[in-house]
């Protein structure tokens, strides 16, 4: 049976001449594999400690502040939110135009 190629990365050739590089290169693969957690931001979710994975979370479409697990969390905590939200979104408004103008 044939062996699977491995594709090998250029950190790693350069380990036996440069042994801090590879180090380097075995944290850096240890942190970008590490999944990063976001909190959604309903009070009444039903996530422990409302902890989700960045990557599966939900923002407010009109703020971009709020994060949320999802559709869900976020139709069932828009009461809440709403009062927050307008302020939120007049900041950003403005944040942006004057990005534009520059």
């Amino acid at each position: 049976r044939k062996q699977p190629v491995r594709h090998t990365h250029a950190c790693e050739v350069l380990a036996g001449a440069y042994p801090m590089q590879m180090l380097r290169y075995r944290k850096y693969k240890e942190v970008k594999d590490t999944a990063k957690l976001g909190f959604c931001y309903n009070p009444e979710c039903t996530i422990p400690n409302g902890q989700v994975e960045r990557s599966k979370t939900f923002y407010c479409s009109r703020c971009r502040c709020s994060v949320y697990c999802s559709r869900e969390c976020q139709r069932s905590a828009w009461r809440t939110h709403q009062t927050v939200c307008d302020h939120n979104a007049v900041v950003v408004a403005k944040f942006e135009a004057k990005q534009q103008q520059q």
